[in-house]
């Protein structure tokens, strides 16, 4: 039997015997790979029952090779198409249905018209069907169905459809006065609150809903603004809310030691980088990225380098008078 060459690639892995990349598949050309061999830079792990031959060698072709070097791995995944897919594990981040990878693309959640980025936080995977639609309504229909599969057959659902559908973009805040009705769709945020015994549910949830308590709370009315952070200096920002009873900074640390802002207790929350937080006895802790701490009002003035990004919860102004 006749094999061709072409059909003879060699899987090519790194010194921990692990593919280079899997996404393609890391392969080499026959002829990449009997190159490597004579350069002395890989190892052979297995071959094919396929031979080569020159006037005065004759080899088995590699099928299986690994670097006799290792090469350090990308850290961050090239954002490609494909990727993007992979990481939604080729589902509609809509419908979330499963599909070919021929029948999907990917939908920016900002759209381009409005400033919207086509970066990893602002582009899912969508079915053709949905990311084709010109609606305005498109994304908030959406958003129904694919909770009404997390959800079968509750009622707020319904609900959803009474309500204005909102994507924020990275950095962007929402303040929810009291009697809102809300529900937080996709993606991942910070919540801060004030303290309260009347947190009632609507729906979505197989916890107890009080509907009496619900009707009796509920102010279709609330308007809810949403907010972009206002510098203070030193790369701090802060959520200027309605609130009195609690600020949110924002702190883009640098190697530069600066003083945190807010007094009394607050909780100190990591969400990239290292921040290294020092008060005003000495004491130091290092908070890695998704980890936090609380720091109480016998601390005082705290200090804080990075490089990270920090988010710092702390009282506001109430007046006791």
């Amino acid at each position: 039997m006749t094999v061709s060459l072409d059909n003879c690639p060699a899987l090519v892995l790194n010194a921990d015997f692990r593919p280079l990349s899997y996404f393609p598949l890391s392969l080499w050309s026959w002829q990449d790979a009997i190159k490597a061999v004579f350069l002395d830079r890989v190892n052979i792990i297995d071959h094919y029952d396929v031979c080569v031959r020159s006037p005065s060698v004759e080899m088995q072709l590699p099928s299986v090779v690994s670097l006799k070097e290792y090469v350090p791995a990308a850290r961050h995944p090239a954002f490609t198409r494909f990727n993007v897919f992979l990481r939604d594990r080729f589902t509609c981040q809509y419908c979330g249905e499963p599909y070919p990878s021929h029948d999907l693309t990917f939908d920016h959640l900002v759209p381009r018209s409005r400033g919207g980025r086509t970066i990893w936080t602002n582009v899912v995977t969508a079915c053709a069907t949905l990311a084709s639609s010109d609606s305005p309504y498109a994304g908030a229909c959406a958003a129904a169905v694919r909770v009404a599969g997390d959800h079968p057959g509750d009622l707020g659902v319904v609900a959803m459809l009474l309500m204005r559908h909102a994507v924020l973009a990275p950095g962007q805040a929402v303040f929810m006065p009291a009697g809102g009705l809300h529900a937080y769709l996709h993606g991942t945020g910070i919540e801060v609150l004030a303290n309260s015994d009347n947190v009632v549910r609507a729906g979505l949830t197989r916890k107890h809903i009080d509907v009496p308590e619900l009707l009796s709370l509920l102010d279709p009315a609330v308007t809810v603004p949403v907010l972009t952070p206002a510098p203070l200096g030193d790369g701090v920002t802060w959520f200027d809310t309605p609130a009195p009873e609690f600020r949110l900074y924002v702190a883009d640390l640098a190697e530069p030691v600066i003083s945190l802002p807010g007094a009394g207790p607050r909780i100190a929350l990591c969400t990239d980088g290292a921040a290294t937080l020092r008060t005003g006895s000495g004491e130091t802790v290092k908070l890695p990225r998704g980890e936090s701490c609380f720091i109480p009002a016998a601390d005082g003035p705290v200090h804080a380098c990075g490089p990270a990004r920090l988010f710092l919860a702390s009282p506001g102004s109430i007046s006791l008078s």
